[in-house]
């Protein structure tokens, strides 16, 4: 192999970046109201999740919901906003998408202020 290959493969293995995405799960309750379930998935493969809610996430999330410890998520207008209070001013948004194959909604985050 050629030296230029070889960098080529380490950097483009350096570089690839790990998505962090958000799933919206909906379902029902006992009685027949709705529920969601909103999940942060890390690039690594963690999962953090707000916990079973009551209601429509469309209307629901307006004020942030704890996901995982020290993050939060709120949805305004099908778009998803998450912070942290880590004092590193941590932010990112997506717009959330239906997916047909997996029956919820999801998005790729887009970090507008990274972590620390």
């Amino acid at each position: 192999m050629h030296f230029s290959t070889v960098f080529a493969i380490l950097l483009s293995g350096l570089t690839m970046s790990v998505a962090d995405n958000i799933v919206v799960t909906e379902g029902e309750d006992a009685y027949g109201g709705g529920t969601f379930e909103v999940c942060f998935t890390e690039g690594h493969g963690y999962k953090f999740c707000t916990g079973v809610l009551s209601g429509a996430w469309e209307t629901s999330v307006q004020s942030p919901a704890s996901v995982g410890t020290g993050y939060y998520v709120s949805i305004k207008d099908g778009v998803v906003y998450t912070t942290s209070d880590n004092g590193c001013n941590y932010h990112a948004h997506c717009a959330l998408d239906w997916n047909d194959d997996t029956g919820d909604s999801r998005c790729e985050l887009i970090t507008d202020s990274p972590n620390c």
